[in-house]
């Protein structure tokens, strides 16, 4: 369970092998481990919530909150691998998950999940509108079963009423917009292969639309009669975090460019409901694969990165670069400090100070070895490098003539 107060929060992968044994010595209840929850295998609205399932974690999106819950997560998170419905109680709110061989139970009153199996492949899944209290029916080659709170099932005929999920089609025919923008979901996902995956109907406090899943571009919204999707983002663009900043009400992680996604700035609220991501302009994202380090100064946040010092404006998410040509010895910034108003770059070969926005000025500039640390205290700014710890005086700031750094 993720508390009102945010005990621990690791930024890391979901949960593989590597994980658990990273994070193996932290309890559950103070654990949250936030990675790329783009992939959404199935969708259940109920009367105040929507609720989006994962490859690893359930997440609940509150429309009148405007704010996420969870994530939450089974005992072993790898079961929900083949998740593919899902279904709102109408009684009390719990979520019904249907897997190939059976189904989850989760009840996120009492954070309690149950879980169960049928004989044979399930092909099919549904409620009963004449009884809401009776189950989940679930269609195998065998026939039909009732699955019951408890993890507890048996043989039964089909639903009453039956109440399935709606389709794809259902809600293309609702609002044909849904189709005809689903280009601007690729362009807003930075060109991933993107599909839409579940579908479930808006109802009560959720709102008069369709809520849809996709494949890499997370939890979608359309209004009835709107043209446009509203992007519902949960989670980071990348579960390779390289660099952390704590900032007011959250923390902003820089996650770096994988085979399936572009680097990107990410802002995690610290009760994890607000995600809100900066990648750089559309056309071409941001110019890095690799990040040391992020610091704040003002309103901006700068990276250290492969590709320069990077500065992205956390208001509107403009991103300026700073390398070679405008001040920098190295394009590869190893390391970056921020005092006061001042920051110092270190890089692969030496290091510049900024001074305005026309970029950085060399510092030390006799010393142009790799500068692996740097810290700030006063007019001194001190440098880790491969053969010791050395200092960088006010004296050395500028002139091919100054001395070198002391060691």
């Amino acid at each position: 369970m993720v508390s009102s107060v945010w005990r621990a929060a690791v930024l890391s992968s979901l949960l593989t092998g590597a994980a658990q044994a990273q994070t193996r010595d932290w309890s559950p209840e103070d654990r949250a481990i936030i990675g790329d929850f783009t992939r959404i295998t199935a969708v259940a609205t109920s009367t105040d919530r929507v609720f989006a399932a994962t490859p690893a974690a359930v997440i609940a999106w509150d429309p009148l909150g405007r704010r996420w819950q969870g994530p939450w997560q089974p005992r072993d998170p790898t079961t929900l691998n083949d998740v593919f419905l899902a279904f709102a109680d109408p009684l009390d709110g719990g979520l019904w998950l249907v897997r190939r061989g059976g189904w989850f139970r989760f009840d996120p009153g009492i954070q309690l999940w149950e879980q169960g199996t049928v004989p044979g492949t399930v092909v099919d899944a549904a409620l009963d509108q004449d009884a809401p209290g009776s189950g989940l029916f679930l269609r195998t080659g065998s026939g039909w079963f009732t699955a019951l709170r408890g993890g507890a099932a048996f043989p039964s005929g089909a639903p009453g009423r039956p109440v399935r999920t709606p389709t794809l089609d259902e809600a293309i025919r609702s609002n044909p917009a849904i189709q005809a923008n689903s280009a601007s979901l690729l362009f807003g996902s930075r060109l991933r292969n993107v599909r839409y995956t579940a579908v479930a109907r808006a109802q009560g406090f959720t709102g008069i639309g369709w809520y849809l899943g996709t494949s890499g571009a997370g939890l979608v919204y359309f209004a009835d009669g709107a043209g446009l999707p509203e992007l519902l983002p949960y989670g980071l663009p990348s579960e390779v975090v390289a660099a952390v900043f704590a900032g007011t009400g959250g923390v902003w992680a820089v996650t770096e460019r994988t085979q399936i996604a572009d680097p990107g700035l990410t802002f995690v609220g610290s009760t994890l409901g607000e995600f809100r991501s900066l990648q750089g302009p559309r056309a071409t994202g941001l110019p890095f694969t690799e990040a040391r380090r992020v610091v704040g100064m003002e309103s901006d946040l700068w990276l250290a990165t492969d590709g320069g010092v990077i500065r992205l404006s956390a208001r509107t998410g403009d991103a300026e670069r700073y390398d070679e040509g405008r001040g920098l010895p190295d394009a590869r910034v190893l390391s970056l400090a921020q005092r006061r108003g001042r920051m110092v770059a270190g890089t692969a070969h030496g290091l510049a100070a900024y001074t305005d926005s026309t970029g950085f000025r060399r510092l030390a500039p006799a010393f142009s070895d790799a500068a692996y640390a740097v810290a700030l205290s006063g007019d001194t700014t001190w440098v880790g490098t491969r053969v010791g710890l050395f200092a960088a005086l006010p004296a050395t700031i500028a002139g091919p003539s100054c001395p070198p750094l002391k060691a």
